[in-house]
């Protein structure tokens, strides 16, 4: 099966940017975007769409969401699951950051994942009291969505998985004060 695959974050793009010509003009069976601010008419009569606000920092919702479409298909919500119960927790807090869904295409089922990671950690303190070894980078003092997503995805699946979006990892990361973030060490392989 092949098909054509879109990861963009649109940089809170609303119905009259031209980001949505562009897209149209690549014609995606399925997309992934980021800091969406509203889907145009036309985008949303071709495709079926989920799309989700947004978590911030502290918990509320922002302005603008993370998306699913998915042209010539169906699309569902979906949820990831993990064996721990605080990662469950940050999951649905950041449901919006991380929208998961099952797409048919083309008689095939995906699990799909439209990610837009924070460039800041999870609120330490919500985590105080937590075992967070299984999940967080060893070098690393803090937890990022990042790590709370590879810890909901199988290690092996019978599902085809796509996950993609805006990961917020960067190597130079590492440079930052307060640093390392210990990002050059994640695999993504």
């Amino acid at each position: 099966m092949s098909f054509r695959l879109v990861s963009w974050n649109m940089r809170r793009a609303g119905p009259l940017s031209k980001a949505w010509v562009y897209l149209s003009e690549l014609g995606p069976d399925i997309a992934l975007l980021q800091e969406v601010t509203a889907i145009p008419v036309d985008i949303a009569a071709r495709f079926s769409a989920i799309a989700r606000l947004t978590s911030g920092p502290d918990g509320q919702q922002q302005h603008f969401s993370t998306v699913v479409l998915v042209g010539q298909g169906a699309c569902a919500p979906d949820m990831l699951r993990s064996n721990a119960g605080w990662v469950d927790d940050e999951l649905a807090r950041f449901a919006g950051n991380l929208v998961a869904t099952r797409v048919r295409l083309g008689g095939a089922e995906l699990r799909v994942v439209s990610v837009h990671s924070p460039a800041w950690p999870i609120g330490r303190a919500r985590l105080a009291g937590i075992d967070t070894s299984a999940v967080k980078l060893t070098q690393n003092p803090d937890v990022w969505l990042a790590d709370v997503l590879w810890a909901a995805l199988p290690p092996s699946a019978a599902d085809a998985w796509i996950v993609g979006g805006d990961f917020n990892l960067s190597e130079t990361f590492d440079a930052w004060p307060g640093g390392p973030r210990e990002i050059g060490s994640i695999s993504t392989g």
